[in-house]
């Protein structure tokens, strides 16, 4: 039978603290807010929530992302029903939040460009030199 452990008072306090640390994370504070609102320094909030998300098995940089992506859902939810009653401000805003959330999930594919070189090098070089020459000032 696997031993369990036994959290003491302390370290219950500190999970209590650590989960609304990342409570008020996504739900949009600024880590100073964060501070604040527990009574701890901005680095101790910014320490609390990385040590949760650390412990719920959350990168850095994917955490952030998800934080971010639900916040964005959050706002999106808000404002729904006065854009589609036709508010042209709202409108504008969230299609803004969806741009943003299209580029956080990677939708918006960079554009390709195709260049295409054929010839010899000769012809290379003789048609940057007809572009150079084209753009060069004339001196007579």
């Amino acid at each position: 039978m696997a031993k369990r452990q036994m959290l003491t008072a302390r370290q219950i306090e500190t999970r209590v603290r650590e989960d609304k640390a990342l409570e008020l994370r996504r739900a949009g504070y600024q880590f100073q807010e964060i501070a604040e609102q527990l009574g701890i320094t901005k680095s101790a909030a910014w320490k609390a929530i990385k040590r949760r998300y650390d412990q719920i098995g959350v990168e850095n940089a994917e955490g952030a992302k998800l934080a971010d992506l639900d916040r964005l859902e959050a706002l999106l939810q808000s404002l729904w029903a006065r854009a589609n009653a036709g508010d042209l401000a709202t409108v504008d805003r969230v299609l803004r939040i969806m741009e943003h959330h299209a580029m956080l999930l990677g939708l918006e594919a960079p554009k390709q460009s195709k260049v295409q070189i054929g010839g010899t090098l000769a012809d290379f070089l003789a048609l940057a030199e007809g572009a150079t020459s084209a753009s060069s000032p004339k001196t007579d």
